[in-house]
């Protein structure tokens, strides 16, 4: 009986694994997504760095 649930519970593994692996592999995104993701960080980045130091009072350096 405990052989019989141990085949069981592997062979539900088994098809766990096959069934996320085919889920990982057709949503993963394409390598020009991940490129237009990234450039679109790194622009939203620098207008953020851009915004804030235009907005940024300067400091005073009276140095006496």
């Amino acid at each position: 009986m405990k052989d019989n649930i141990i085949t069981l519970l592997t062979g539900s593994v088994g098809v766990a694994g096959v069934e996320v692996a085919e889920t990982v592999a057709t949503n993963m995104p394409t390598p020009e997504e991940v490129s237009t993701i990234g450039q679109l960080l790194i622009q939203i980045i620098i207008g953020i760095v851009t915004v804030w130091k235009l907005v940024k009072k300067p400091k005073n350096e009276n140095k006496n």
